[in-house]
Formats: C-alpha cells, structure tokens, sequence
C-alpha cells in the first residue's frame, strides 16, 4: 500500500470553532491501516476528541496522498505495543527517536485510521527536466453523509511572506489544512537561509464541495500585493501561483486578468502563474507561525 511509504505526516483536524488545524505527526501503515501518535494535551488530539473526522496529508519521496477517515483513540502507547515498535522501527535515527512515545505516559495517545477516500498526487518526470503532477484515487470507500465531501484539491499560491499568507488561508470556509513551504526554486531541500530562486509559498488543501480554486485564488489576489514583482520585494516574496492542472491554470489566468482590469492595485498586477514543481515544506517553527506568536502579527502589513 502505498501509503506506508510517507515519511511526513501532517494531520488536519477541525477545531471547536470551525477552523481547520493542521500540525505534524508521526505515523506508520500497519496491515492498510494508518496509526499515529500525539499528545492529548495538544490541540489536534482536543479537536479529534470533539470531532473524529480528519483529514492526513503524507508525503514520501515524489508522492503526496491526501486521506480522509475517522481517528480512532486507542488508548496509550502501553496498550498497542505493535504500533510502537512499528513507529521505532520507521523512526530508527537518534535523532528522531527521542519524539517517539514513552513506555506509557498517559498523556500519550494512538490513533486509528482506516482511510475512508485518499487521494494521491504523484511528482514524475516528462520531456526532459520538467515536472507535472498528475492525480489518482487510490481509496474510495467513503460512507454517505460524513460532511466532508468526496475529493479534496490542493492550491500552491506565493505572496509575500507565507506567516500571514497561511494565517488568513487557512481560516476560509471549505479549506481542511495547511503548511507553508519552498517552491519552484534551485535546490533540493530548501530552508529559510538557503532557497534560491524558491517563492516562499502556502500549500492549501480545500474541499471543492465547500471552495471553489476560483473563490481562492480571487482571495488570494486581494490578500497581497500582486502588482510588486520580485524585483521590488525580492525573488523569495514574489507573487506566484503554482498550477496542477490546466484547469487550474486557465481560472487563475482569468483571475489574474479581472485583477489587472479592476484597477484595485496602483500597479500592474503581475502575479505569474506556473506549473507546480516539488512542495519542500519549511520548518516546523514556520507552521501557522501568527497563531503561535501574537506579537508578530504586524506581519499582515507587509
């Protein structure tokens, strides 16, 4: 199953209030199901305590499979020992050992998911060095009437610094996670004091059932300056939408054009619009970084 091939795990909850809450997790596939492990002091195990249904983003190395099902609290890491010994197994280096649960702290918790739909979007070579991403269902059992809709789509958009691009995304109605990252640059694994020719950029995941790509993307041309270039704000700030499909590409070129005709902006808006290329996610300190920090929320006037 290829979903026992992710390395990175992100798992998208829904909080209390409506909004949607994506963090890190660990996580390994164990006879097609998809466990992972938490804290229950953390928010996401509070939102799965409230509302079960999720949403998990996993990534290897050119695959990214979006799961939808219901967490299932199994109790503390002492009571499934085949999924600890599994997560030490996948998570074998020093360095990501200590992360892994204790013998039987009882604020830890595992989860069960057995995947209701999965979407996977593969990153593969064509005509040379460019890339396409291309879509395939590997997972449809979803049951009627979970409110979750049938397919999610992911929208790759760069403008500005990606803290508050991400913090006003990902509290729009029918959008399920988000992680900010590096994208369309020169170098493997990109951070933040080495991504050359990379846009700092927000990968969305939206239920189109709740959003449109089109309702997102107008947002997106009113929540930055799409009229500055790169050659104003620097390359890593440019404005940038990142397609994964022709579809896609045609409703932000339109989009792009309704921006320029309004006049909204003292400039020319000059938004650019490419095929999407590998997603490098940055580092977990820069993951819905405004929520976390309150005292720089003086970056939404950038």
């Amino acid at each position: 199953m290829r979903l026992a091939g992710a390395r990175s795990y992100w798992l998208g909850t829904t909080m209390p209030a409506g909004s949607p809450h994506a963090a890190p997790v660990w996580g390994v596939v164990i006879r097609d199901v998809l466990y992972l492990y938490s804290e229950r002091r953390t928010a996401k195990s509070r939102n799965l305590a409230a509302d079960p249904r999720a949403v998990v983003h996993l990534e290897s190395a050119d695959d990214v499979v979006i799961v939808r099902g219901t967490a299932e609290d199994l109790g503390t890491p002492a009571q499934v020992p085949a999924v600890v010994a599994g997560l030490a197994e996948k998570y074998a280096d020093e360095g990501d050992r200590q992360y892994l649960p204790d013998a039987d702290p009882d604020f830890d918790v595992v989860y069960a998911i057995r995947p209701q739909s999965a979407m996977m979007w593969r990153l593969s070579d064509y005509e040379g060095s460019q890339r396409r991403w291309s879509a395939q269902v590997v997972v449809d059992a979803s049951s009627e009437g979970d409110g979750m809709g049938q397919n999610t789509e992911i929208a790759i958009l760069a403008g500005g610094c990606f803290w508050p691009l991400q913090e006003l995304l990902r509290q729009r109605n029918g959008v399920i996670s988000t992680r900010v990252g590096y994208t369309g640059g020169e170098n493997d694994n990109p951070t933040a004091d080495s991504h050359p020719g990379h846009a700092e950029a927000v990968e969305v995941i939206f239920d189109p059932g709740q959003t449109r790509y089109q309702d997102l993307v107008e947002f997106f041309l009113q929540a930055h300056r799409p009229d500055l270039g790169g050659e104003l704000v620097g390359s890593g700030y440019r404005s940038e939408i990142f397609y994964a499909s022709d579809g896609q590409r045609k409703v932000a070129e339109d989009a792009i054009a309704r921006a320029d005709a309004s006049g909204m902006w003292p400039g020319r808006v000059v938004t650019q619009v490419s095929e999407a290329t590998r997603f490098w996610e940055a580092e977990a300190q820069d993951q819905e970084y405004l929520s976390h920090y309150l005292d720089d929320k003086n970056q939404f006037s950038r």
